[in-house]
């Protein structure tokens, strides 16, 4: 024990201490010989007299049990991985100690917690979803060569939202054409990158650069921004990108949104429905059709089958 490799630095000490005193040196010499002081000798060297091998162990310490439980832990911090509006209706745009605590008090997980404690707890964690300022949900829907994008941003106003087309890369400058919502570059062999804002966006324009790709001298991107003024808004565009035989005329499209459901209607009569978000609890509406609810996404083609995907009901909508 006084030797092994295995056994503890603690108790490998004073075992080496009780070894030396049954060999009958003075407690000065085997404090000077292992490094310690004498009174941490002399004491170790009584309790070894006294209660033999056994007392060089370390004694059983009392501690004060935890207020809270982990599982009471994790169950305040559940709500923080999830928008305030989805967490059970709370009118939040972001979580934060504070409300946790109301929150978890409000629920019965505890009957009191301070938010300093919920601080804590939260700045344990290695992921930190809370400290993120918005929560964008995202959907798109395939019409040829057109996608159809949608956002839900969940943030306070006035943090902006960009979202852009695809990037296309040319030996000469592309030309730039923005023209109403519509924004598009256009490569010299006919590739056309089209970004079409339909409902959200605020500024339209294209980003144009040499020498920032590897595949050729000059890029361009077409993009938007939005200006948020209300905490929770909803983005919809139409992206694209086409090459010489494909006709790079985006298509008129009938957008209509209601709360977080959004419907587009495209000119060969297909419709698309979608939802961001927790779907609604009721049966959705579509070209007349009533969809078998909730749903996060529906396809009626005249060319294909309907494509029907069920969806999660809200929290605060099945209260």
């Amino acid at each position: 024990m006084a030797y092994g490799h295995k056994t503890g630095r603690p108790l490998r000490v004073r075992a080496q201490i009780a070894l030396n005193a049954a060999r009958g040196r003075s407690n000065a010499r085997i404090a000077r010989e292992i490094g310690l002081h004498v009174d941490t000798v002399r004491c170790w060297r009584s309790r070894f007299a006294e209660h033999g091998l056994p007392s060089l162990a370390d004694r059983s310490r009392s501690s004060r049990s935890p207020a809270f439980s982990s599982l009471q832990a994790t169950q305040v911090k559940t709500p923080a991985c999830q928008p305030p509006a989805e967490s059970g209706g709370v009118p939040l745009s972001r979580w934060s100690a504070p409300e946790l605590a109301r929150e978890a008090m409000a629920r019965g997980i505890v009957t009191f917690v301070s938010a300093s404690t919920v601080r804590r707890w939260l700045g344990r964690d290695a992921p930190k979803p809370w400290q993120y300022h918005s929560w964008i949900f995202t959907a798109s829907a395939v019409w040829r060569a057109f996608e159809l994008r949608a956002h839900l941003v969940d943030a306070p106003p006035g943090l902006p939202l960009h979202d852009s087309g695809w990037q296309i890369s040319a030996d000469r400058p592309p030309h730039i054409r923005i023209i109403g919502r519509q924004a598009q570059a256009l490569s010299a062999d006919s590739l056309t990158s089209t970004f079409v804002s339909i409902i959200g966006h605020t500024d339209l324009l294209v980003a144009a650069a040499e020498g920032t790709s590897a595949f050729a001298r000059h890029t361009a991107i077409p993009y938007a921004t939005s200006r948020r003024t209300t905490a929770r808004t909803v983005h919809v565009a139409l992206v694209g990108l086409t090459g010489r035989d494909a006709d790079p005329t985006p298509p008129a499209v009938r957008c209509a949104v209601d709360g977080t459901t959004i419907t587009a209607g495209f000119p060969d009569g297909t419709r698309i429905l979608i939802s961001l978000g927790a779907a609604p609890a009721r049966s959705p509406v579509l070209d007349g059709v009533s969809l078998p609810g909730p749903v996060r996404y529906a396809r009626l083609s005249p060319e294909a089958e309907p494509v029907i995907i069920p969806g999660r009901v809200s929290p605060s909508a099945r209260r």
